[in-house]
C-alpha cells in the first residue's frame, strides 16, 4: 500500500478532512454543524467517539478562542454553545459551504457571503448611482482617506 489507495475516498465533511482527524477538529465539525443548540461535553463524547478529557480540552480551546462560549449555571453539567458572532465561526461556516461547491460544482458560499455582507454592512454595501462598481461602504472609506489627509507646514517659500 502506497498511500494513495484512499484517495478517492469521499473526504468527511464540512471541511473535506482538510484539517485532518484530530479531536479537536471533530468537536469543530460537530459544533458548526449544528451551531444551534447547546452542548454538554458527554454529547461531544459520544458524537466524536473521543475520551472526557480530550472532550474537555478541546472545549476549553475553543472557548478560550471564543468560538465556543461556556454556561455554568449548572457547574456539574456546564453547557457550551456556538459564539455566532466570533468572526472564526463566520469563517468555518463560510469554508464549509467552499468544500460543499467544490464538491457540487455549486455557488452556495458566493450566496452565504452575500447574505452575510448584506446584513452586516446594510446600506455600505450597496451600488452607488453615478459611481460604476463603487459601493457607499468604498466611497465612505474613500471620503475618510481624503479628509485624513493633510498638507505638512513648509519653511520654503514658493515665492522666493
Amino acid at each position: 500500500m502506497n498511500g494513495y489507495e484512499n484517495i478517492e475516498r469521499e473526504p468527511k465533511l464540512p471541511y473535506g478532512g482538510l484539517f485532518g482527524e484530530s479531536n479537536l477538529i471533530k468537536v469543530i465539525e460537530q459544533v458548526i454543524a449544528d451551531p444551534d443548540i447547546e452542548y454538554r461535553p458527554i454529547d461531544l463524547e459520544m458524537l466524536t467517539k473521543e475520551s472526557a478529557p480530550t472532550v474537555r480540552a478541546s472545549l476549553k480551546a475553543l472557548t478560550s478562542l471564543g468560538l465556543l462560549e461556556k454556561d455554568e449555571t449548572d457547574r456539574q453539567h456546564p453547557v457550551y454553545r456556538v459564539n455566532i458572532e466570533s468572526k472564526r465561526y463566520i469563517a468555518l461556516t463560510f469554508l464549509a459551504y467552499a468544500v460543499l461547491d467544490d464538491k457540487n460544482g455549486t455557488d452556495s458560499m458566493n450566496k452565504v457571503i452575500a447574505d452575510y455582507i448584506e446584513s452586516t454592512l446594510g446600506e455600505f454595501s450597496r451600488p452607488v448611482d453615478g459611481h460604476i462598481g463603487a459601493t457607499n461602504l468604498e466611497l465612505a472609506i474613500q471620503e475618510q482617506k481624503l479628509q485624513s489627509i493633510s498638507v505638512a507646514p513648509t519653511t520654503h517659500s514658493f515665492l522666493e
